[in-house]
């Protein structure tokens, strides 16, 4: 059984508060406004929304979050736990990267090759991640050449 979180909150608090396992979060985050705390679990709060908020709809930006938290749920499912810290870190940088103006893709390279090392039954959640047509608009926007090179380096065909 897993401690459940404690959190005591004083004064006043300007946004959300989130408790528990598992929550899906979306939208602006302010300075000072949002709380979130969970045992464990890969929150989908993107520092990085307003790329993503320019460029897709909040039912895609859910739908994308989506793919984070069942990724999430098969590591905890399948993962053993002394390999679950090192997974989530290749995740939190899979979404920090594709949450940026301009990816970093030797680290978006490496997170993948990470899966393919260590837990190649989870490729498939990265490859659906990283193939999200979300994240081909994040690439695109970053420029043409930026995106050649994505494809190229995480072996995704190229568009015609």
């Amino acid at each position: 059984m897993s401690e459940k979180p404690s959190i005591s909150i004083g004064g006043n608090v300007g946004g959300a508060v989130t408790i528990g396992d598992g929550n899906v979060q979306i939208g602006s985050v302010a300075s000072g406004g949002r709380v979130v705390v969970g045992a464990g679990s890969i929150n989908d709060v993107f520092q990085e929304i307003k790329t993503l908020a320019r460029l897709a709809s909040p039912e895609e930006l859910a739908t994308f979050a989506n793919l984070f938290r069942a990724l999430d749920q098969e590591i905890a499912k399948t993962v053993p736990p002394n390999e679950q810290a090192q997974a989530r870190e290749q995740v939190e940088e899979i979404k920090t990267q594709v949450t940026r103006d301009k990816p970093d893709l030797s680290k978006l390279e490496q997170a993948q090759k990470w899966f393919v090392d260590h837990l190649p039954a989870l490729v498939g959640g990265v490859t659906g991640i990283l193939t999200h047509p979300l994240v081909g608009k994040i690439v695109e926007s970053a420029g043409e050449f930026t995106l050649k090179q994505f494809r190229e380096r995480l072996g995704l065909p190229q568009a015609k």
